[in-house]
Order: structure tokens, then C-alpha cells, then sequence
């Protein structure tokens, strides 16, 4: 059996340190920042419960995170609509609640185009986007997501 050296003892004992200062710094970032105890994803999960859900909708996954400067609560559905269809529905329905449509674009998965569109509509510090992964897609999970996201300003 081989011993380490010395050296390699002390490179070790280096790695734990840096593993736990890191852990410890972002531990007390999140406890002093606006999402302390997850009160920005807890206000995410509100605002989605809020949301009108397109009637075609089939959920799919459901998912979120939570951290220091961010924090976001989405969901992913399966639907035979079209995206002119989609947007319409969301672009009425937000606006009218005070939301603004703020970015339409293209997506690319990688580097292949299947198609995809994201919209991003903003109310203060708050977003949601909406995106579609295209009609070429080739069978896909779901097609369509929803995410309520938050980022400190």
C-alpha cells in the first residue's frame, strides 16, 4: 500500500479548504441577498399560479431553482398549437395584466435550427419566457416552456 506524500497530503487538505470556503461564501451570500430563505422563488411559484395556461396545455415536467442573484419556477407542456396560436394567447393575456413583451427571438439547439422562438415579456424585476422548440424538432419531450424567472437587478 502506498502512503501519500507530504505534498500530496497537503494538496488535499488545500482542496477541502477552497470546497468549503466556496460553499461557505455562497451559503452566506443566499442569507444576505433578496432570496434569502427562497423568498423570490416563493413569489415565482405565486405569480405562475396566476398564469393563464394555454387550453391545449398537457404538463409535462415541472422544475426550478433557487441561488443568491436568481431564482426561476417553470414548467414544460406538450401541445398541438401553433406558435402564432401561442403567442397570441400569451401576448393578450400578459399585456393586460401589466406584463410588456420585451424580446422575440430565434433559438437554436447547438447549432441546428429546428424552429424554435422564445418570447420574453417583463414586469420590474420579474420575467417570463415562453419558448418553443420548433416544428422540426425531432420528438420531442415537450414542445413548449414556461419559466417565471427573477434576477437581481
Amino acid at each position: 500500500m502506498r502512503l501519500l506524500s507530504p505534498q500530496g497530503i497537503f494538496k488535499i487538505i488545500i482542496g477541502i479548504i477552497l470546497i468549503a470556503s466556496v460553499s461557505l461564501w455562497a451559503k452566506y451570500a443566499k442569507n444576505h441577498s433578496p432570496n434569502k430563505d427562497d423568498a423570490k422563488l416563493k413569489e415565482l411559484e405565486s405569480i405562475y399560479s396566476q398564469l393563464p395556461i394555454y387550453p391545449d396545455f398537457q404538463e409535462v415536467t415541472h422544475s426550478g431553482d433557487s441561488k443568491d442573484v436568481s431564482a426561476r419556477a417553470g414548467k414544460s407542456y406538450r401541445s398541438s398549437a401553433k406558435y402564432s396560436d401561442i403567442r397570441s394567447f400569451y401576448s393578450d393575456r400578459l399585456t393586460r395584466s401589466g406584463w410588456q413583451l420585451s424580446r422575440e427571438r430565434n433559438l437554436k439547439d447547438w447549432w441546428r435550427d429546428f424552429s424554435g422562438r422564445q418570447l420574453t415579456f417583463q414586469n420590474g424585476e420579474y420575467s417570463i419566457v415562453i419558448e418553443y422548440r420548433g416544428d422540426k424538432e425531432p420528438d420531442p419531450d415537450w414542445n413548449y416552456a414556461i419559466d417565471v424567472e427573477w434576477h437581481k437587478p
